[in-house]
């Protein structure tokens, strides 16, 4: 069954109409009719069963009923993210794959070696957890944090750290066994060997996947799947 996002779900409230760019999906992608059921998250832990009640034509809005309000349990293990990030046209489909795997925040930072710098990402990227949330049913919308430079981000940074590094870096390899953990992901061109030694004086310890060197995109989402495991 499919989900849909809804900022409106609480219990003082029953009847809700659903925001247009939803409204539109129901009505003209998946041809939903009225009373057909649906599911609906908010991003904030709630999730709800809806019936469709109304499809008025001329206001392009869907209108349900809400049924039943379940409060989903916050995840086991929470992972912040801490990421150089890569440039937009690889960041959008990354931000969706991120919600779908669970990311509990994202830090922007900026690195010596980085190749983009973004800017008022919040709003921008809210379509994007958004549709990632929807695909995987997470209930949980990640918050986004404004860039930072690599140094500010690790004087602020209160939890055990964990890098994705490559085959001859020389970390601690991972076994932290806490709930709470924040992971570090470098540019393109990877950590510089300044930022390296800063992150070990921080304690950090690393995980690595396979003997290449890889992609942004694809060193997170494979730490990711792998520490969720």
């Amino acid at each position: 069954m499919p989900y849909f996002y809804c900022q409106e779900i609480n219990e003082s409230t029953s009847d809700v109409a659903l925001l247009k760019e939803e409204s539109l999906h129901i009505s003209k992608t998946l041809r939903s009719k009225v009373g057909d059921t649906i599911h609906l998250i908010d991003g904030c832990g709630k999730k709800a069963e809806a019936t469709v009640t109304s499809i008025p034509k001329n206001k392009g809005l869907v209108y349900c009923q809400i049924n039943t309000i379940s409060d989903v349990p916050e995840p086991e293990r929470k992972i912040h993210l801490y990421i150089a990030s890569p440039r937009h046209n690889i960041l959008t489909g990354l931000i969706k794959q991120c919600v779908e795997l669970g990311v509990w925040e994202i830090h922007f930072i900026d690195c010596e070696f980085s190749v983009a710098k973004p800017k008022n990402k919040k709003d921008s990227l809210q379509k994007d957890i958004i549709s990632g949330a929807k695909q995987s049913g997470n209930c949980y919308f990640p918050e986004i944090h404004p860039l930072k430079t690599f140094l500010k981000a690790l004087e602020e940074c209160q939890l055990p750290i964990l890098i994705g590094a490559v085959p001859e870096d020389n970390f601690e390899k991972f076994s932290s066994k806490e709930n709470e953990i924040s992971l570090w992901i470098g540019p393109e061109g990877g950590f510089s060997a300044k930022e390296k030694q800063m992150l070990k004086e921080n304690n950090a310890q690393s995980i690595c996947i396979g003997e290449h060197i890889l992609r942004v995109e694809t060193a997170t989402v494979g730490l990711l799947a792998i520490l969720n495991s």
